[in-house]
């Protein structure tokens, strides 16, 4: 499973299982995919942590930092997920800004963590726009994360009270 097997060239179970279910093999009961997510975790803990590329359940699988695909994402979420990601696997979407997310990767981000819907032309969301560009205006060569931007839009929110841990994202709210 997730890629840890005896000899190269084995197919990753989870995979095999979800083109199976692709395919119709699973018409009462699919498999529980989210149960996997502890098999990550219990990977990181014995120190052999999945690749963040890794398919399906590698911490970067479905995430983009394009702005085009983070608009997507808004307006058509399953245009750009090749299933509902969320409820089959128990992983969110995720978008990490860089100067080409846009607004619409900041939107995403405020509406997956926040739970609420921003314009474009939002005063608050142009003002944190405006500190990310800074950023990368003044040489910043790496994403910014969620855990890094919730200090700005909060400032620029005010006076909501945002929550510290992000929920799964429902991609059909």
């Amino acid at each position: 499973m997730l890629g840890k097997g005896e000899r190269s060239g084995n197919a990753p179970l989870e995979a095999v299982l979800l083109h199976l279910l692709g395919m119709g093999y699973f018409p009462k009961k699919p498999p529980d995919f989210t149960a996997l997510n502890e098999l990550v975790t219990l990977y990181t803990e014995m120190g052999e942590p999945i690749p963040p590329k890794y398919p399906l359940y590698g911490r970067d699988a479905h995430r983009t930092r394009a702005g085009i695909h983070a608009d997507g994402l808004n307006k058509f979420w399953w245009m750009y997920a090749p299933f509902n990601v969320p409820q089959l696997l128990g992983r969110p979407l995720e978008v990490s800004l860089t100067k080409e997310s846009g607004l619409a990767g900041l939107i995403f981000l405020i509406r997956q963590h926040m739970g609420m819907d921003v314009s474009k032309d939002d005063p608050r969301l142009q003002q944190v726009f405006s500190w990310l560009m800074s950023e990368f205006d003044h040489g910043r060569q790496t994403s910014v994360e969620w855990e890094e931007l919730v200090s700005v839009v909060s400032q620029a929110f005010e006076p909501l009270e945002l929550p510290l841990q992000s929920p799964l994202p429902n991609p059909t709210a």
